[in-house]
């Protein structure tokens, strides 16, 4: 039960929360209760005090305080910064204004005598506590009474601080551990001058691991102390402090290490750092010896490989030069290869510029070829004109128009022309065509000329002055006379001719 400032009751439960009674009278003592939904971490082990001369809860995440404003309950910055969230199940100022607590049956004060607060556990009276009866009465700081399981325990908090004793820390042992174990140092260190860091221990390479054990031997205060340590030349900072007395590393590198200790006790004093030296000795393979063994062994063969090299460089001089002399005599060869070769396309590029030549005057046969059927068929036509016609005077006109045109069919017609020409671009297809089929008819030779041309039907009708049916009779009876069954092209077969040439 808690008054605070303004005269109203508090009451807290261990297992129902926290209870506000209303001590005004008009109000018929009015009961509000505090629970997780106004802030509290929860419902249980809450349990509520007057530090100060301010109202705290001690919970199980720390203390809390309560906000007047939103009436709930929040942490205390100051408490959380100092304690953390440990959980506290009593809170009690003494007379000096320094703050006891009690948290897991382990007694503490926050010490305000100091330039900053400090945190002092007194372990010699942990687990000595009996949980949910908590207590603590402080007449001065001489006299502090302690409920505990069996009776009250008087403190001397004054006494208590001004005779603790400096605290020593000492390396009791150090081992050496693979498959059995050694030990190198007994707590005992060589320099008889005291000096206990000036001790330096060489290591096989071989063992696997090293063991260290430390202490601090003060008497009845061992539950206080705390140790930190680190390994210079493996680690940069300290360990953080806890109550191990031994330290194993294991598959350090080959180096100088040093390991050192210090402790401190309940009133965060700090002993010197003691250190133990130890060298861990490289393999023999990265030993000074072995080095300069390597060092010989790379001289040795890379003179070695220098003469080899030079012994095989000579031989390939001398290949090289019957090489080159070979070479030079196929660079001969190739160069007049390349003489005869280029006469060779020389010759084949004045034939082809014959070919082509030829190929045009097979065009403009071709082209001739047409133009004499063109004038043909306006022969024939002016001579059926000229039956129907009684004008003398356009008859004449008609008869000279006739010798004209019968004047150009002189110089333009010459189906041999045509046809040697043809033979040029084709690669002899008649003189093929006539030694395949000795029985084959002028008219047969110029129809397979046409087809082989791939001219269209109504073409070769024109060219050869005969009609559409005319042209498809001529083709039957070519097939015939050629033996082709109907399942054989007759463009294909005439295009096979040439190629077989």
């Amino acid at each position: 039960i808690t008054i605070d400032r303004s005269d109203r009751i508090w009451v807290s439960h261990p297992y129902h929360g926290i209870f506000l009674l209303d001590s005004d009278p008009s109000k018929n003592q009015k009961v509000k209760t505090f629970n997780r939904n106004h802030g509290l971490p929860s419902d249980l082990n809450n349990h509520i005090f007057k530090i100060k001369n301010k109202l705290v809860v001690g919970t199980e995440k720390g203390v809390y305080q309560f906000n007047e404003q939103t009436e709930k309950f929040e942490p205390d910055e100051f408490y959380q910064k100092i304690l953390g969230d440990i959980s506290i199940r009593y809170l009690k100022e003494d007379t000096d204004g320094n703050i006891w607590f009690i948290h897991d049956k382990e007694l503490g004060v926050l010490d305000f005598s100091f330039k900053t607060p400090k945190l002092i556990y007194i372990k010699e009276l942990n687990k000595k506590m009996l949980s949910g009866f908590e207590f603590l009465y402080p007449i001065d700081n001489r006299n502090i009474l302690l409920a505990g399981e069996s009776g009250f325990f008087h403190i001397n908090y004054e006494k208590y601080k001004n005779n603790v004793a400096k605290v020593p820390v000492f390396i009791r042992q150090v081992k050496l551990v693979n498959q059995i174990e050694k030990i190198i140092f007994g707590g005992i260190f060589k320099d008889l001058a005291g000096n206990k860091n000036a001790n330096i221990t060489e290591i096989e390479n071989e063992w696997k691991s090293i063991h260290f054990e430390f202490t601090s031997p003060i008497f009845g205060t061992q539950a206080n102390i705390q140790y930190s340590f680190r390994l210079k030349g493996l680690d940069n900072d300290w360990s953080p402090w806890n109550n191990k007395t031994e330290k194993d590393y294991s598959a350090l590198p080959p180096g100088k290490y040093y390991f050192e200790v210090k402790a401190r006790n309940c009133l965060n004093q700090e002993s010197e750092v003691i250190s133990y030296g130890f060298h861990i000795l490289p393999p023999w393979y990265k030993t000074t010896w072995a080095y300069i063994l390597f060092a010989l062994i790379v001289v040795f063969s890379l003179a070695s490989f220098y003469y080899k090299q030079k012994n095989k460089l000579n031989k390939q001089v001398r290949l090289h030069e019957i090489e080159q002399n070979r070479l030079l005599y196929l660079h001969q060869l190739e160069i007049d290869k390349a003489a005869s070769e280029l006469i060779a396309l020389r010759n084949e590029k004045l034939h082809s510029e014959i070919d082509f030549k030829n190929s045009e005057l097979a065009t403009n046969a071709m082209h001739l070829v047409q133009k004499g059927e063109l004038i043909s068929k306006i022969k024939t036509e002016l001579n059926q004109i000229m039956k129907g016609i009684e004008n003398e005077k356009v008859l004449t006109e008609l008869k000279k128009m006739l010798k004209v045109l019968g004047e150009d069919d002189k110089m333009d017609k010459d189906w041999e022309h045509f046809a040697q020409h043809f033979d040029k671009v084709h690669s002899d297809f008649v003189v093929i065509l006539k030694e395949t089929y000795p029985t084959i008819s002028p008219n047969e030779i110029k129809l397979c000329t046409y087809l082989r041309m791939n001219l269209s039907t109504k073409e070769i009708a024109q060219l050869m002055n005969i009609s559409v049916r005319g042209v498809e009779i001529g083709r039957y009876r070519l097939r015939k006379k050629l033996g082709l069954s109907t399942e054989v092209n007759l463009f294909d077969h005439l295009i096979q001719m040439g190629i077989k040439k």
